[in-house]
């Protein structure tokens, strides 16, 4: 089925070459680095894509100014991107990650350069054709020599909803030179030399056909991934996380208590939570994550720091702040005016160059 709509997507791709000037085209929007001082394009670059990661200069030096540039397309349910740059340190943490909140998967083709580092626990190097996928809801760190690449960003409900009987994601990294990641570039490659021409009418079916491939794709093993669970460990495992979250609340939420509701085993439970370190952490985790979202909120500016504490399964303030400081760095309170700066900084988005494509990637599934 996905290679049949995959053809009509091709054909409604080749048939963009012949639209009409007058007809409504894809959204666009574009940053460059040219225009801005030699000493502030990395800073440019920087609050750019701040959207998505904090990035630091290259350890070796610079010996031309940096330059970076980005022009991205929006589509229902997908953001795509051309994305050029020099070379740079890319990261997302878990205190960033708790501030920004995005739920997303990030797509990247390396149509050339490269990067090495560590990706949602696992090690990574890609070079020109290879292909990735991060989940932004997870640490990374990966540095980059100067390269050029595609990027997508998916929402995670709009991949996940679509990948193979919700096995979850099972290949990270795809070689792009042979087999089905050969396929998937030059699928990539050709949509994003037609978005320019694309009409805006056709766009969700590209967006609906891409998600789709991109799911069938790294939805099953090749030989580069990583062992995975099998899939019915993946359904219960996702079984296990939404009733987690229904009951963050809940100070009594424990391994019994969800050994004895789920009817699951307490060695299988422990099993299926071994790659996040534990049931028990990953529950402080998921209350922690949703603390900060809470008080990183201006709409919960007037609740005291205590009760979000007590409605997210503390059982005190001291253990609350203990647990929190020692997450994020920072004190709750510290994150509440962390969350007013970002409010203020998202607010300058209008005026910002490049800002409609940060915004499209924040309203993402939304």
């Amino acid at each position: 089925m996905v290679d049949v709509v995959a053809e009509t997507v091709a054909n409604t791709l080749a048939n963009t070459n012949t639209a009409q000037p007058a007809m409504r085209q894809v959204p666009f929007d574009t940053f460059s680095t040219d225009g801005f001082a030699d000493s502030d394009r990395f800073d440019a670059w920087r609050e750019s894509i701040s959207v998505i990661f904090d990035v630091f200069p290259a350890d070796q030096p610079q010996r031309a100014p940096f330059n970076a540039s980005l022009s991205a397309y929006l589509m229902p349910d997908l953001m795509v991107g051309r994305v050029a740059f020099d070379a740079q340190r890319f990261e997302r943490t878990r205190r960033r990650i708790a501030a920004d909140g995005l739920d997303h998967y990030l797509v990247q083709l390396y149509a050339t350069g490269g990067l090495v580092g560590r990706a949602g626990g696992r090690d990574r190097m890609l070079h020109a054709g290879d292909i990735q996928i991060l989940d932004l809801a997870q640490p990374s760190e990966t540095f980059a020599k100067a390269s050029e690449t595609f990027a997508i960003v998916v929402p995670r409900r709009a991949l996940e909803v679509a990948l193979p009987s919700r096995g979850g994601v099972q290949t990270w990294v795809m070689r792009g030179d042979h087999g089905v990641g050969a396929l998937l570039s030059d699928y990539i490659t050709s949509m994003m030399t037609r978005l320019e021409r694309m009409p805006a009418r056709d766009s969700r079916l590209v967006a609906q056909v891409t998600t789709a491939l991109i799911a069938s794709y790294f939805g099953v093993r090749t030989e580069v991934a990583p062992p995975v669970r099998g899939e019915i460990d993946a359904l219960t495992l996702n079984r296990v996380k939404h009733h987690i979250e229904a009951r963050l609340a809940d100070d009594d939420l424990a391994p019994d208590r969800l050994c004895r509701e789920l009817r699951i085993s307490r060695s299988a439970l422990y099993r299926l939570f071994e790659p996040s370190a534990g049931i028990a952490r990953y529950i402080r985790s998921r209350r922690l994550a949703r603390a900060f979202a809470t008080l990183t909120n201006p709409r919960h500016a007037h609740r005291r720091i205590i009760e979000v504490a007590l409605d997210c399964g503390f059982s005190s303030d001291a253990q609350f702040s203990r647990a929190f400081r020692s997450a994020y760095g920072m004190t709750p309170r510290e994150a509440r005016h962390e969350g007013d700066a970002a409010l203020m900084r998202r607010g300058s988005d209008e005026d910002a160059v490049g800002g409609r494509y940060a915004r499209w990637i924040r309203s993402l599934g939304c």
